[in-house]
């Protein structure tokens, strides 16, 4: 393996995840990303570095929508397999009798003080779930009226598999090795798979992919948090990556907020922004009272991932955060809508994978029967099925075959559910069956998976004018507007047709014009 590549590809996992990847752990990393390597059919290391460096930030303006999502996908691969799933229920018994007995009751005091019943934890690094069940399980506990409370508990993870592990909550015996034997019966049910978490445990939490130290992009779920955890994470990262976690926290926390990390975890950080807290079990950061720093867009995103976790927000206003200072616009990431997959499928084309390009060129010339024939007939081993799929959907939804569009395009999110272009086109297919509802739901969850589709938002707001709300729609074009006056005026975009950012600036003007 290249020295000078090994070494290059080392400090590129540091930088874009964080890891700091210690000399006696190169063996078992070599051996692991050689496999990666095989299985990806690349020839060596150069191959392998290229395809993660496509996704890393500072490189995306000129990558392809395509090469960015290969990145991504093979970024979640390398987490998933070196990242350490090590996690019990209640782990650290000292820290979890501090936030029982002392740093929740004085949250709940506060808020019934305030009349405010509404409760956000961020469990961040939160591996298969352990921790956020276990907070969630002390809530329960502490809270007599909880019925009366809107609690969230949110588990973030860079690691796909130890999230979907989280999402079906189910554990062996090792993992209550901290707790009581009549711990597991009062709040799992056992099954022949283990012990599955109760129904009214597991509706306080929801989990979503993050990773901690890129570009300190706040999930907007996670604004306005009251308590943050992140135990036993910055032991494998380099300082300056720990720095940027500190501080995406702090932007997260309401003021007063608390955050608790593992033990000596921060040695060498500066905490200058934070009250310092010292108890017998723990150090805990404390972000001070009384900031108000406005954020003009966190309402409406704030709208659009609370959605995500059953939030009614016509209601529930005091779980809006106006005051988290983390911009979540990633303005060089900008989604295209699902034209832009035909543009790019040419440069996913390899040896292997002919059909996509042959199936591309059909869909371009209008062929869609051939596409949908050829579509049909793929061996099940066939690389990149997902775009395959894809192309016929596209093809049945110009043959205004709508059941069969909506079919095919469910087929790709079930292998690949962070897949974008199928969710432009199940808007696209709702809108036309004017079943705004629906082209809703998926616009929000092209925004929930890139914060800045600055197309999302434009189709969004299109939606809301032709049902008839117009204070939704204002906000979202002021959102896509704040995004636009940020990026080059001659970036463009392709819109049904190559548009820039100037050209879109003046369309969003026109439509608040109008608007107002």
């Amino acid at each position: 393996m290249n020295q000078v590549l090994w070494e290059q590809l080392i400090k590129l996992i540091a930088q874009h995840i964080g890891f700091y990847i210690k000399p006696k752990d190169y063996t078992s990393l070599k051996s692991k990303i050689e496999t990666r390597i095989n299985i990806l059919k690349f020839s060596n290391i150069g191959d392998y570095y290229n395809l993660l460096q496509d996704g890393v930030d500072s490189k995306t303006d000129n990558i392809s929508p395509q090469k960015k999502y290969r990145s991504k996908r093979e970024w979640n691969a390398l987490a998933n397999i070196i990242t350490n799933g090590e996690s019990f229920f209640f782990r650290d018994r000292g820290q979890f009798d501090l936030l029982q007995e002392t740093l929740i009751p004085q949250l709940i005091e506060k808020k019934r003080k305030a009349e405010d019943f509404n409760l956000k934890i961020w469990s961040s690094g939160c591996s298969t779930g352990q921790e956020p069940y276990s907070l969630a399980i002390l809530i329960d506990k502490i809270i007599p009226d909880i019925n009366q409370w809107n609690i969230s508990v949110i588990g973030t993870d860079i690691n796909q598999d130890f999230l979907s592990k989280a999402r079906i909550g189910i554990y062996q015996n090792w993992s209550f090795r901290a707790t009581e034997p009549s711990f597991k019966k009062k709040y799992f049910t056992y099954s022949k798979q283990g012990w599955k978490i109760n129904k009214n445990i597991k509706k306080l939490v929801a989990f979503y992919e993050d990773n901690i130290v890129q570009d300190n992009i706040v999930p907007i779920v996670c604004c306005g948090a009251d308590l943050i955890l992140c135990r036993n994470v910055f032991i494998y990262f380099q300082k300056i990556s720990v720095a940027k976690g500190i501080n995406k926290f702090y932007g997260a926390l309401n003021s007063g907020g608390y955050l608790m990390t593992g033990h000596a975890e921060l040695q060498g950080i500066s905490l200058d922004q934070f009250e310092i807290l010292s108890f017998p079990e723990s150090v805990i950061y404390q972000k001070p009272e009384n900031l108000i720093i406005a954020n003009s867009s966190a309402l409406l995103e704030s709208e659009i991932y609370s959605e995500s976790i059953g939030i009614n927000l016509e209601t529930d206003l005091t779980l809006l955060n106006p005051n988290c200072e983390s911009n979540i616009v990633k303005l060089d990431e900008l989604n295209l809508n699902s034209n832009d997959l035909t543009q790019s499928q040419t440069e996913l084309t390899t040896p292997e994978n002919n059909l996509v390009a042959e199936l591309e060129s059909l869909l371009a010339q209008g062929k869609y029967n051939q596409v949908i024939e050829q579509g049909q007939n793929i061996d099940v081993q066939q690389p990149d099925k997902q775009l395959i799929y894809y192309m016929m959907a596209q093809a049945y939804a110009n043959q205004d075959n709508m059941i069969e569009a909506k079919t095919y395009c469910q087929k790709v999110l079930d292998i690949d559910s962070i897949f974008i272009p199928p969710l432009y086109l199940l808007a696209q297919i709702a809108e036309s069956q004017n079943n705004f509802k629906k082209a809703k739901e998926f616009l929000k969850r092209i925004i929930y998976l890139e914060p800045s589709s600055v197309i999302a938002y434009i189709e969004l707001g299109s939606v809301y004018i032709r049902d008839g709300d117009l204070t939704r729609a204002n906000k979202t074009y002021h959102t896509a507007y704040q995004i636009l006056q940020e990026l080059p005026s001659d970036q463009t975009f392709d819109y049904g047709a190559i548009i820039t950012v100037s050209q879109l600036i003046t369309r969003v003007e026109e439509k608040l014009s109008r608007i107002i």
